[in-house]
């Protein structure tokens, strides 16, 4: 009986190894990505000027910019007031924007 189970052992053992070793001699290395070219100059100009410019209207500079400095110098007893100023006078987008930019920046800080 003793030996049955010895051999038994052996058996599985065997077969538990046997993919293994099949797998180790089939080895090859990961793939590498192939090398990508040089850009030349005006492909390098295109894919840099791709970021989106943001103009703020003319009449909310002064308050954005008032607003901006108020944030940066982390003066948060100017802000809210400063805030309400440069909401009044939003009117684009990209005004709202950066108002909302410096929203979080403020309350981050």
């Amino acid at each position: 009986m003793k030996l049955i189970s010895s051999t038994a052992i052996a058996l599985v053992a065997g077969l538990i190894a046997a993919p293994a070793a099949a797998q180790m001699g089939s080895y090859s290395p990961t793939p590498q990505p192939p090398q990508q070219t040089a850009m030349q100059p005006a492909q390098a100009e295109s894919k840099g000027s791709a970021a989106p410019k943001i103009n703020v209207s003319s009449k909310a500079i002064k308050a954005i910019t008032e607003y901006q400095k108020a944030v940066n110098a982390n003066d948060v007893a100017n802000i809210p007031a400063k805030l309400a100023a440069a909401q009044a006078v939003a009117q684009t987008k990209d005004d709202h924007y950066i108002i909302g930019q410096l929203q979080l920046k403020a309350a981050i800080a």
